[in-house]
């Protein structure tokens, strides 16, 4: 991935967000300061969790901030032999947006009153519940550090131990990974955006566009555990 598509794919995911009926987006950054802090890839405590969540937002490490105060990072480098790098970090916030269908002031609303107890309800600290068990997932691509299974040079983190890594056959660029991360953790903004035939094709174009990695970075006996 070039640094020009990295930053392009990073461009698309924004303007694909600014196209959801619900207002997602809090924050976009296009030269974020900081370093790029994550968690541990194992199982992190909560007081680690924070730690880092509130490391990110202080020295405003991230790319986006979403409304629901949660973060996506993307970071794009060299490694020390020359080749290409790649980090992406999804931080939910603990706090959980709740659609205006579930909330207790839906079952109150009137047919022509609900658009405007629709408006208000978004508008208000009221969408949001505490969340007790945030998502995070982190991907990584790093040639340099490629051990076959072991350590495979493209790979999802969920949190899981340290060992535990899904390998992929792709690299993904910024987009991909963010819809990946949308719909796991805001399906309701999922299912607008792909119910649209402009977005949907924009979100099946950028998956199509994510590069093949080479055979020699995966092959093994165990290929088959590789997400392709």
């Amino acid at each position: 991935m070039t640094s020009n598509s990295f930053r392009q794919s990073k461009d698309d995911l924004v303007s694909i967000l600014r196209q959801s009926s619900r207002d997602i987006l809090r924050e976009v950054l296009s030269n974020p300061s900081g370093s790029k802090i994550a968690p541990a890839s194992a199982l992190p405590s909560k007081e680690e969790y924070m730690d880092a969540y509130q490391q990110i937002q202080y020295n405003r490490a991230y790319d986006l901030l979403l409304n629901d105060e949660s973060i996506f990072q993307f970071g794009h480098g060299k490694a020390p032999d020359g080749t290409e790098t790649l980090r992406y970090v999804f931080m939910q916030s603990f706090r959980r947006f709740v659609p205006f269908e579930k909330s207790k002031f839906y079952e109150n609303t009137t047919e022509d009153s609900e658009e405007e107890y629709r408006e208000l309800y978004y508008q208000s600290e009221e969408c949001y519940v505490d969340n007790h068990f945030p998502f995070y997932l982190r991907y990584d691509y790093n040639e340099a550090t490629c051990r076959g299974r072991l350590h495979p040079c493209s790979h999802l983190h969920f949190v899981l131990p340290d060992a535990g890594r899904i390998a992929l056959r792709i690299q993904l660029n910024p987009f991909t990974f963010a819809m990946f991360c949308l719909k796991i953790a805001y399906r309701d903004i999922w299912e607008q955006l792909i119910a649209t035939e402009e977005l949907k094709s924009a979100i099946d174009g950028a998956r199509n566009s994510c590069t093949r990695i080479s055979a020699g970075s995966w092959t093994d006996e165990h290929s088959d555990l590789f997400i392709t």
